[in-house]
């Protein structure tokens, strides 16, 4: 999970422009009215959200905004027919948000191309718009994110930076011709009870992380496989082998470390480090095939 930069859009500016296309006039109206309240849930958001309290916060149910003759499904068109809308001046707010070549804050991995709301919009219809709820995020994490009751979720705008190791891996060896690994988190004793401890647990849960990683590393062990056999024929003895298969390991490791700790490939590279299950296949293969490879 990554810390980014907050948003500087306000609500008062882009909702109004979400709307605006609207041909009826009535409704228009209806939305420009609820404007005030909109921007109070803002500034309440920004209070709860800054404190680290996000979950004591009070969104707008449909009850509330009934008063002003609008429903859910109004709010909700604000960003699906409004904000997100290719063709509409609102749009440019959504290109914004998400902005350029950005890595999505939940899994760093994969390209934020979607904007992932904190407070869904099918419970807090305050906040359907309100760029401070809109984070930038990949397509796996915003479409399969999955928020059990009373569960608060890692804020990429508002929680604090991690400096602890709390990702890690286990290799489980090859099965139908698949190599298998697991991902998990692991917090350090001194941490654990820790607000940010707990985020990062319920996040990983809650955007599939283990899932998202175990598919990258697929491809990280096509990339890496002719360098590891390499290792493995090069050795004239045992030792040598395991050697130079580890030594190789350990240079992606402390790479992949030194740019980020708890990265999927930092897991990865330690949990092959040691892994005999991981050698003794390498091994295997070579053993079928001891030849070197041309270049």
């Amino acid at each position: 999970m990554q810390k980014i930069s907050k948003t500087s859009l306000k609500v008062a500016e882009v909702f109004p422009k979400c709307f605006k296309h609207k041909k009826e006039k009535a409704l228009r109206e209806n939305f420009a009215n609820i404007l005030p309240l909109i921007i109070q849930q803002e500034q309440d958001y920004e209070v709860y959200a800054s404190n680290g309290n996000l979950d004591k916060f009070k969104y707008l149910t449909e009850s509330d905004i009934k008063p002003y003759n609008l429903t859910a499904d109004n709010m909700k068109y604000l960003y699906n027919s409004g904000l997100k809308h290719d063709g509409w001046e609102a749009r440019d707010y959504y290109e914004e948000l998400v902005g350029v070549d950005a890595i999505c804050p939940y899994c760093e991995v994969g390209p934020a191309t979607t904007l992932d709301h904190v407070l869904e919009k099918s419970k807090s219809l305050g906040t359907t718009v309100t760029p401070i709820n809109l984070v930038p995020s990949c397509s796996f994490c915003n479409t399969h994110k999955n928020v059990k009751k009373d569960i608060v979720l890692w804020h990429p705008y508002y929680d604090n930076p991690v400096d602890f190791r709390w990702l890690y891996a286990e290799y489980l060896g090859i099965k139908n011709k698949k190599q298998r690994i697991n991902y998990y988190v692991q917090i350090p004793s001194e941490h654990v009870g820790e607000k940010n401890a707990e985020l990062i647990e319920s996040s990983f849960d809650a955007f599939y992380i283990n899932t998202s990683y175990k598919a990258y590393a697929i491809t990280t062990f096509k990339d890496i496989q002719l360098t590891m056999l390499e290792q493995v024929r090069k050795g004239k003895t045992e030792a040598k082998k395991r050697t130079l298969v580890h030594d190789a390991l350990y240079n992606r490791y402390i790479s992949c470390k030194h740019a980020n700790q708890n990265s999927f490939s930092t897991a990865l590279y330690e949990c092959l480090l040691d892994s005999d299950i991981y050698y003794q296949e390498l091994v295997d293969i070579v053993s079928k095939d001891p030849k070197p490879i041309n270049n």
